[in-house]
């Protein structure tokens, strides 16, 4: 009886600090003392885990833009609409744990999505993860394709998380996702573990946008790309926030910020 926390990791292949989260939580549940059900797929993926990669080896689909999917689409839209009907259509609250895997540094976040029904409760667990940042996203309809528009059209809560990733876990972040994890258990009144509770000083950095990272800057000429920022800066428009280099050490591109930014990813 109750509520159902649903908890997925590595829908990207390369994205470890959500599985050993889960691993973690799952090992600390007693079912004598809940008060509902606790559900996790910490590897979506497979192919990609077993590859160490962020797309799926058997289509080269990324498997945060295929939902809902397709019983009879690609490997990718299929496994999403599995995970769909199977999964995660029974969630009271939903959380995708993901990091920026081999080929970036992100700001360890917790996201969601300012509108439908699942808006306030959404907003409220994202705030009770305990995440240093918390990313609030408008509807965008160029950014589809993801586990939470699947959710979210369900009108259940859906979070997402990412961390500083870089092919690597880093202990702060998975300790993060496991305290995100309790605390979450502890919000639907599920579970009560040792790992829950917030800093008394808790105040996350609260920023605003659509998050489409396929729309991301990008260099406009081949070279060794240096970049003078870090996840978690302020910068300003016309800041140089980088440059290239050519085979011969002659810097061929000044790269400029475009506007006044809070850098999640690089």
């Amino acid at each position: 009886e109750g509520p159902t926390a649903l908890f997925t990791g590595a829908n990207h292949g390369d994205e470890y600090e959500g599985m050993e989260a889960i691993h973690r939580t799952f090992e600390a549940l007693d079912p004598s003392a809940m008060a509902g059900t606790f559900v996790a797929v910490p590897v979506v993926t497979i192919p990609a885990y077993w590859m160490a990669c962020r797309v799926n080896p058997l289509d080269g689909r990324n498997m945060a833009r295929v939902f809902p999917g397709s019983t009879d689409g690609s490997a990718s839209e299929q496994l999403a609409a599995r995970l769909l009907d199977r999964v995660l259509r029974h969630a009271s609250l939903y959380i995708d744990l993901h990091s920026a895997g081999r080929g970036s540094h992100w700001v360890t976040l917790c996201g969601f999505a300012d509108y439908g029904s699942q808006a306030d409760t959404a907003s409220s667990a994202a705030r009770c993860f305990g995440a240093p940042v918390i990313w609030e996203h408008p509807h965008d309809p160029e950014s589809s394709g993801r586990t939470l528009n699947a959710t979210n059209d369900l009108g259940i809560p859906s979070l997402y998380t990412e961390a500083f990733g870089g092919g690597h876990a880093r202990p702060e972040d998975v300790d993060c996702y496991t305290r995100g994890l309790a605390n979450l258990l502890r919000f639907l009144e599920i579970a009560e573990l040792p790992a829950a509770g917030l800093p008394e000083t808790y105040e996350p950095v609260q920023i605003r946008g659509s998050g489409n990272t396929d729309k991301g800057l990008s260099a406009s000429t081949s070279g060794l790309v240096w970049l003078l920022i870090e996840p978690g800066d302020r910068i300003q428009a016309g800041q140089e926030i980088g440059y290239i280099r050519d085979l011969e050490g002659k810097i061929i591109e000044q790269i400029l910020s475009p506007q006044d930014a809070f850098v999640v990813g690089v």
